[in-house]
């Protein structure tokens, strides 16, 4: 590659490892240089932060490239990587024409990174607004699916009025949440399982 030290090769060996085989950064690295040492091809070892650099690289592109436009679209909207009080609102997708076939799941492969936005507030009206903005990639997407946050809930039934061929979908994950809650919430064992729970989160969860 023009201007950099490793090959394409090696750099594709790097990022396969990572994202086919969940290794480490500095796991990928090693192996590689591993691989390269029996070839007799050098001891070549991309260090942690050239092969984050390069997945960072490959996502910034997977993001901004331009996205397929349909009716089919579902989105999956959340929000996430909370550091302080910064957090992002995600929109990931995936065509109702390309699901996978029946008996396999999805994947990340199967999901189109559409937007990124990174806020330090949120409410239904900004929420409402990103989405617009998201439009603007796939055009009006088919389904929506997301929990039921207020700010989320609120933001995608502005965007559902706007657009009555979307329709809003509660994932699975917190509507099971949710019935466990119902269900379960007054016996003496859950509530300790649940205290314990909220306290582990907030031990892990990064702080101001």
């Amino acid at each position: 590659m023009r201007h950099h030290h490793y090959g394409v090769q090696q750099v594709l060996g790097v990022v396969s490892l990572v994202l086919s085989t969940a290794t480490s950064l500095r796991g990928a690295g090693r192996a590689l240089g591993v691989m390269q040492d029996c070839a007799g091809l050098g001891p070549w070892r991309p260090s942690w932060s050239s092969t984050r650099l390069w997945l960072l690289r490959l996502g910034y592109y997977k993001l901004t490239r331009a996205k397929e436009q349909g009716s089919d679209w579902v989105w999956l909207v959340d929000h996430v990587v909370q550091t302080g009080a910064e957090k992002c609102l995600l929109i990931v997708g995936s065509r109702l024409s390309a699901l996978p076939a029946m008996g396999k799941y999805l994947t990340h492969a199967d999901v189109e990174p559409i937007a990124v936005y990174p806020v330090t507030q949120s409410k239904g009206e900004i929420v409402y607004q990103q989405l617009e903005e998201a439009r603007k990639q796939t055009g009006v997407p088919r389904e929506i699916l997301a929990d039921q946050g207020r700010d989320l809930h609120e933001g995608i039934r502005q965007f559902c009025q706007a657009h009555p061929e979307t329709c809003c979908v509660y994932d699975l994950k917190h509507k099971v949440a949710a019935v466990l809650k119902r269900d379960l919430g007054a016996d003496p064992t859950w509530q300790e399982f649940s205290h314990l729970a909220g306290q582990t989160s907030q031990r892990v969860e990064q702080t101001a």
